[in-house]
């Protein structure tokens, strides 16, 4: 919860700021997560969430739109829902990262299938740039909260090293975006990783 706490109160100071959000949505997003009543603003995103899934169903592979659903989608079930109704904020965040994942193209197909095995998944990263650097953000963000509501899943657990990957290039190409808060996933990151998995996660195939 401390994670969540940490990145809610990060999501509010980033929406003061206009460049953060890409596309259209910037003032509607700043409004929205600097709005004084919590009840207003929670009731105000789902149907910017929708408009939103609207426009991108005419431009699939908006990668502005879609880097800002993740966005969108991951900062709602961490300001509003995680708390609440983690079992839902786990849906979200899956729907955020799936956003992310198209938003880095081939890379992204390639982190999320691992067809090539760890080397394929080393090399799509060294492809991502700084060009590329907020959807992978969000991407990293929602991967690693979903994967911290279901620590319970060996599904989830399989993700573990992949999603460490993902963060270890957020923090190579920037390790003080979004105020810092990569560093903050990665403490978080450990913390939640279950011991049995640390022998596991460091023998020879592992990323």
């Amino acid at each position: 919860m401390l994670l969540s706490s940490t990145l809610a109160l990060l999501f509010r100071l980033h929406a003061g700021s206009p460049e953060s959000f890409p596309f259209l949505f910037p003032n509607v997003a700043a409004t929205i997560f600097e709005e004084c009543d919590p009840e207003l603003a929670k009731a105000s995103i789902p149907s910017n969430l929708k408009l939103m899934e609207g426009l991108l169903k005419n431009d699939p592979e908006n990668k502005k739109i879609l880097t800002t659903l993740s966005m969108g989608f991951a900062g709602y079930a961490l300001l509003f829902v995680e708390s609440e109704d983690p079992e839902r904020a786990s849906a979200f965040y899956s729907r955020a990262l799936d956003y992310g994942i198209k938003a880095l193209g081939d890379n992204g197909a390639l982190l999320q299938n691992r067809e090539g095995g760890p080397a394929s998944v080393s090399a799509a990263l060294k492809n991502i740039n700084h060009s590329d650097l907020e959807a992978l953000f969000w991407t990293t963000l929602s991967w690693n909260a979903w994967i911290n509501l279901n620590l319970d899943k060996p599904s989830a657990l399989a993700e573990l090293s992949v999603s460490e990957a993902c963060l270890k290039r957020v923090l190579e190409l920037d390790e003080h975006f979004f105020y810092s808060a990569p560093h903050i996933l990665m403490g978080a990151s450990l913390a939640a990783r279950p011991p049995s998995l640390e022998g596991a996660l460091k023998r020879p195939g592992s990323i």
